[in-house]
Protein backbone atom coordinates (compact mmCIF):
# COMPACT_ATOMS: atom_id res chain seq x y z
CA UNK A 1 0.00 0.00 0.00
CA UNK A 2 1.47 3.61 -0.98
CA UNK A 3 0.27 6.39 0.46
CA UNK A 4 1.03 9.81 -1.08
CA UNK A 5 0.16 13.33 0.79
CA UNK A 6 0.74 16.69 -0.08
CA UNK A 7 0.28 20.66 0.85
CA UNK A 8 -0.23 24.09 -0.71
CA UNK A 9 0.25 27.30 0.30
CA UNK A 10 -3.07 27.61 1.59
CA UNK A 11 -2.90 24.53 3.50
CA UNK A 12 -0.29 25.82 6.54
CA UNK A 13 2.91 27.33 4.56
CA UNK A 14 1.46 30.99 3.46
CA UNK A 15 3.14 32.89 6.51
CA UNK A 16 6.73 31.13 5.55
CA UNK A 17 8.17 33.56 3.57
CA UNK A 18 11.92 34.72 3.52
CA UNK A 19 10.36 38.14 3.30
CA UNK A 20 8.82 37.71 6.79
CA UNK A 21 12.74 37.65 8.16
CA UNK A 22 13.66 40.33 10.08
CA UNK A 23 17.18 40.05 9.54
CA UNK A 24 17.22 39.07 5.86
CA UNK A 25 19.84 41.75 4.67
CA UNK A 26 22.25 39.79 6.46
CA UNK A 27 21.21 36.40 6.30
CA UNK A 28 22.09 33.67 4.05
CA UNK A 29 25.58 30.79 3.52
CA UNK A 30 28.58 32.73 3.84
CA UNK A 31 32.28 30.68 2.25
CA UNK A 32 34.88 31.87 4.39
CA UNK A 33 38.10 30.92 5.05
CA UNK A 34 39.01 31.07 9.17
CA UNK A 35 42.56 31.79 10.03
CA UNK A 36 43.82 31.27 13.74
CA UNK A 37 46.11 33.49 14.61
CA UNK A 38 46.84 34.25 11.32
CA UNK A 39 47.26 31.09 9.97
CA UNK A 40 44.92 29.07 8.11
CA UNK A 41 42.87 26.66 10.43
CA UNK A 42 39.84 25.57 7.83
CA UNK A 43 36.83 26.36 5.06
CA UNK A 44 33.67 26.41 6.34
CA UNK A 45 30.46 27.51 5.26
CA UNK A 46 28.74 29.99 7.83
CA UNK A 47 25.09 30.44 8.26
CA UNK A 48 23.77 33.73 8.81
CA UNK A 49 19.91 33.41 10.16
CA UNK A 50 16.50 35.13 12.00
CA UNK A 51 16.43 34.22 15.89
CA UNK A 52 13.20 31.86 16.90
CA UNK A 53 11.57 34.89 18.09
CA UNK A 54 12.40 36.78 14.55
CA UNK A 55 14.07 39.67 16.27
CA UNK A 56 14.88 42.81 14.35
CA UNK A 57 18.15 43.06 16.63
CA UNK A 58 19.99 39.59 16.67
CA UNK A 59 21.52 36.91 14.50
CA UNK A 60 22.38 33.59 14.16
CA UNK A 61 25.74 32.89 13.44
CA UNK A 62 26.71 28.88 12.51
CA UNK A 63 29.62 27.41 11.14
CA UNK A 64 27.92 23.65 11.10
CA UNK A 65 31.01 23.18 13.31
CA UNK A 66 32.91 23.16 10.36
CA UNK A 67 35.23 26.06 11.59
CA UNK A 68 36.30 25.67 15.64
CA UNK A 69 32.72 24.91 16.10
CA UNK A 70 30.58 28.12 16.05
CA UNK A 71 27.20 28.30 16.74
CA UNK A 72 25.74 31.93 18.79
CA UNK A 73 23.49 34.48 18.97
CA UNK A 74 24.98 37.71 18.51
CA UNK A 75 23.99 41.56 18.32
CA UNK A 76 23.05 43.18 14.42
CA UNK A 77 22.74 46.53 13.40
CA UNK A 78 21.23 46.18 10.17
CA UNK A 79 21.41 49.68 8.81
CA UNK A 80 24.97 49.28 9.02
CA UNK A 81 25.22 45.34 8.40
CA UNK A 82 27.39 45.33 11.69
CA UNK A 83 27.08 42.36 14.59
CA UNK A 84 29.22 42.04 17.51
CA UNK A 85 28.59 40.00 21.00
CA UNK A 86 30.78 39.37 23.88
CA UNK A 87 30.41 36.28 26.23
CA UNK A 88 27.95 34.65 24.47
CA UNK A 89 26.70 30.67 25.00
CA UNK A 90 28.18 29.02 22.06
CA UNK A 91 25.68 25.86 21.31
CA UNK A 92 27.91 23.12 20.09
CA UNK A 93 30.27 23.20 22.87
CA UNK A 94 30.11 24.57 26.88
CA UNK A 95 32.15 27.86 26.38
CA UNK A 96 31.37 31.08 25.32
CA UNK A 97 32.34 33.34 22.54
CA UNK A 98 33.22 36.99 21.75
CA UNK A 99 32.56 38.09 18.25
CA UNK A 100 34.27 41.65 17.56
CA UNK A 101 34.67 43.64 13.90
CA UNK A 102 31.50 41.85 12.16
CA UNK A 103 30.85 43.47 8.93
CA UNK A 104 28.66 42.48 5.84
CA UNK A 105 29.92 45.02 2.78
CA UNK A 106 27.61 44.78 -0.17
CA UNK A 107 29.05 44.04 -2.98
CA UNK A 108 32.63 43.98 -1.50
CA UNK A 109 33.92 40.23 -2.23
CA UNK A 110 35.07 38.32 -5.34
CA UNK A 111 34.20 34.69 -5.68
CA UNK A 112 36.74 32.38 -7.55
CA UNK A 113 34.48 32.49 -10.45
CA UNK A 114 35.11 36.28 -10.54
CA UNK A 115 31.30 37.22 -9.69
CA UNK A 116 30.94 40.29 -7.46
CA UNK A 117 28.83 39.58 -4.19
CA UNK A 118 28.40 40.61 -0.81
CA UNK A 119 31.74 40.21 1.94
CA UNK A 120 31.64 39.06 5.19
CA UNK A 121 34.37 39.19 8.01
CA UNK A 122 34.63 39.13 11.45
CA UNK A 123 36.78 37.92 14.85
CA UNK A 124 36.05 35.28 17.38
CA UNK A 125 37.63 34.50 20.65
CA UNK A 126 36.35 31.20 22.74
CA UNK A 127 37.18 30.66 26.26
CA UNK A 128 37.94 27.55 26.18
CA UNK A 129 41.34 28.35 24.18
CA UNK A 130 41.11 32.53 25.05
CA UNK A 131 44.70 33.09 23.90
CA UNK A 132 43.85 32.14 20.39
CA UNK A 133 42.12 34.45 17.93
CA UNK A 134 39.91 33.49 14.95
CA UNK A 135 39.16 35.57 11.81
CA UNK A 136 36.44 34.44 9.60
CA UNK A 137 36.50 36.41 5.95
CA UNK A 138 34.41 35.07 2.94
CA UNK A 139 31.59 35.89 0.74
CA UNK A 140 28.05 35.43 0.14
CA UNK A 141 27.56 31.83 -1.35
CA UNK A 142 26.18 32.13 -4.78
CA UNK A 143 25.23 28.05 -5.42
CA UNK A 144 27.38 28.11 -8.19
CA UNK A 145 30.15 24.42 -8.07
CA UNK A 146 32.94 26.97 -9.12
CA UNK A 147 32.25 29.56 -6.79
CA UNK A 148 32.23 26.74 -3.56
Amino acid sequence: MTLLTSCTNEEGYKDISLANSAVKEVSGDWVVEVLRDDVHFSDAIVTISNTSDNSPTQIVINDHDGGWGLKAIANVDIATKTFSVTDATEYYYDVTVTITNGTIIPNGGTTPDGRIVDAISFTAVFSDVPTRTFVYTGYRRTGFLEDE
